[in-house]
Order: structure tokens, then sequence, then C-alpha cells
């Protein structure tokens, strides 16, 4: 299932907005959405139960776009 859910690492978006020279509230701000998160799975037999994200902002989350 791990593949079915690529993500991107939020070390790598770190990076990657300090690249673009991002201020470092706005950083941070960003960053802070993406911590401490649970999340659940659609399945044909219901939702999952929930579990902890460990790292990286999900394929399909809806500010992916703009980041």
């Amino acid at each position: 299932m791990r593949k079915a859910f690529d993500s991107v690492s939020l070390k790598m978006l770190r990076a990657a907005l300090i690249r673009i020279r991002v201020p470092s509230k706005e950083v941070n701000f960003i960053l802070q959405l993406f911590h401490n998160r649970e999340s659940s799975i659609i399945t044909d037999y219901g939702n999952t139960e929930l579990f902890i994200v460990p790292d990286g902002i999900d394929q399909g989350e809806v500010i992916s776009p703009l980041l």
C-alpha cells in the first residue's frame, strides 16, 4: 500500500522552499500544517483506523499544486 501513497519528504520541501526564497516564517507555517497528522484509507470494506503519518505530503493533497 505504501506505493499507492507516494509523498514528498518534508525535509526536501523545506529545502525547495528555501531555495526559491520563501520567507522562513512562511516555510515554518507550511511545514507545521503537515506535522502530527492522522490519516485513514477508504476501502471497499470501510475506512481503516486512523494512523499517524510520519513524514511527507501525500499525493493528491489539496495544497500540493500550490507547493
